[in-house]
């Protein structure tokens, strides 16, 4: 009788379960700087929640790459929000060190000295 090499079938099949359960991973789950709130809307929430933190994000984002001190948040970020998605873009705003403010019903941008850059 001959020895045959281990077989890497069970193997191959270990590494495949393996990548599979890092695939299905909730997004940022060790990314402990990120609000877990706005882990949870990403993997969970409605698409009209994703919808908002990408374009509050990217606001936000364009927002820090100026110079301006100050700026007011796009109507349809500012208005027609439930309380839930106002308060995911109060979230997505301390993720980004940015102050909100409110003035006759129009939200605002602000920098802070923590204001990412």
């Amino acid at each position: 009788m001959e020895d045959s090499p281990p077989s890497t079938s069970s193997t191959s099949t270990t590494d495949q379960q393996q990548q599979q359960q890092q695939q299905q991973q909730p997004l940022n789950k060790n990314n402990n700087n990120l609000d877990p709130t706005l882990i949870e809307a990403i993997n969970n929430g409605t698409i009209r929640d994703k919808q908002i933190l990408l374009a509050a994000e990217t606001e936000m984002g364009r927002f820090l790459s100026t110079d301006l001190q100050r700026q007011p948040l796009s109507s349809s970020l500012s208005n027609s929000l439930n309380s839930y998605q106002r308060m995911l873009v109060h979230r997505l705003g301390d993720s980004f060190g940015i102050k909100r403010t409110l003035e006759s019903g129009q939200m605002y941008l602000e920098r802070t000295a923590t204001s990412a850059s």
